[in-house]
């Protein structure tokens, strides 16, 4: 049985990104801030954190990751919660409605500690109970410490033609596109490990009549020190390819 994690961490992740374009915007190019350097956010290294532990260790519960259901949509957050652990909790009918709400949370809460997202970077659950985790794992921004910033764009072929297009003539070629890289750049993500973060909700859920006893597992962080050092460099989808594990610290 793996052994409670109690000390405190402070880190840096830094990721080499060569022609590449690990976090764009929503015009697909590489996000900037407003002083034109290049950045990225944190939800980028958790998704591939989040990736990398999904692909390599199955048996873990995972919650705030995409999945589909039947109709190949994506689930909600309840459907979520009903595929990892069935329908929501219900309290005895005869009880109050101050104990029926503070037994749901317990309940959910308990749950949720099951998955190892949670356990690690905590979550906002408005559904069933109005939850929010304090996650043990705090990450900054990933900013381009590399002198230079420089983006460019490229034109790209399709294989397929624009039936909409404008003229008889564009209408027969095949579409022409673009995308956007950053020639080079060197992201370092800050990032902190604090079990303190959850110590009273492990508390309040351990309180609970259950011979289960929930808490920060020290292989959690093994798990999430490979991850750390690996993740992107595993990752290498189209658009991230070039963009690798460079240090961690």
């Amino acid at each position: 049985m793996s052994e409670s994690f109690n000390s405190r961490v402070f880190g840096s992740v830094i990721l080499r990104s060569i022609n590449s374009n690990f976090n764009a915007d929503f015009t697909n190019h590489p996000r900037t801030l407003p002083d034109g350097v290049v950045y990225s956010t944190d939800k980028a290294l958790k998704y591939s954190i989040k990736d990398y532990l999904r692909k390599n260790y199955p048996d873990e519960k995972y919650m705030f990751v995409r999945t589909y259901n039947e109709n190949l949509n994506p689930r909600t957050l309840e459907e979520s919660y009903e595929a990892l652990f069935g329908e929501f909790p219900v309290a005895d009918k005869k009880s109050k409605k101050k104990d029926k709400e503070e037994f749901l949370r317990k309940e959910i809460l308990r749950n949720l500690y099951k998955c190892i997202d949670i356990r690690l970077f905590g979550a906002t659950f408005a559904t069933g109970a109005n939850l929010s985790v304090h996650g043990v794992v705090q990450i900054n921004h990933g900013v381009n410490k590399f002198v230079a910033n420089d983006i460019y764009t490229e034109d790209i072929l399709s294989p397929f033609r624009n039936p909409s297009g404008e003229g008889s003539d564009e209408k027969e070629r095949a579409t022409i596109g673009n995308q956007t890289n950053l020639h080079e750049g060197h992201y370092v993500f800050h990032f902190s490990l604090n079990p303190k973060n959850s110590a009273q909700d492990y508390e309040i859920i351990n309180s609970l009549d259950d011979n289960e006893k929930l808490f920060l597992a020290a292989s959690d962080i093994t798990k999430l020190k490979e991850s750390l050092n690996s993740s992107v460099t595993y990752l290498d989808t189209s658009r991230k390819v070039g963009t690798e594990n460079e240090a961690t610290l």
